[in-house]
């Protein structure tokens, strides 16, 4: 499932909680086509309004970002310098401000 399509999904599910106060019987996939539709450009409005001012970035890199940080090798081949990456990769997700906190220094 794309991002786009969890936060669909999550909003649309979140619509259902706050005016019903229950989730919907329906599950998303079996939801009417015109509908997925709606709350998947809903989604894509928020995501491209966050994307001003924000990177949206998996919590783990793939190996082609971290060949992409390597000057000397190829994506594929060992760098013993992707271990480290990874640990600073993973600090810098834990200490990116939570949504409602604002902006990033």
């Amino acid at each position: 499932m794309t991002l786009q399509e969890e936060v669909a999904r999550d909003l649309w599910q979140d619509e259902s909680l706050r005016a019903t106060e229950k989730p919907r019987r329906i599950e998303w996939e079996n939801e009417s086509k015109n509908t997925r539709d709606k709350w998947l450009r809903t989604a894509l409005t928020a995501l491209t309004a966050i994307q001003r001012t924000h990177a949206i970035v998996p919590r783990e890199p793939s190996e082609d970002m971290l060949a992409g940080a390597c000057t000397t090798h190829k994506v594929g081949e060992h760098c013993i310098k992707h271990d480290a990456r990874r640990r600073i990769w993973s600090a810098m997700i834990e200490a990116a401000p939570a949504i409602g906190e604002g902006k990033g220094e």
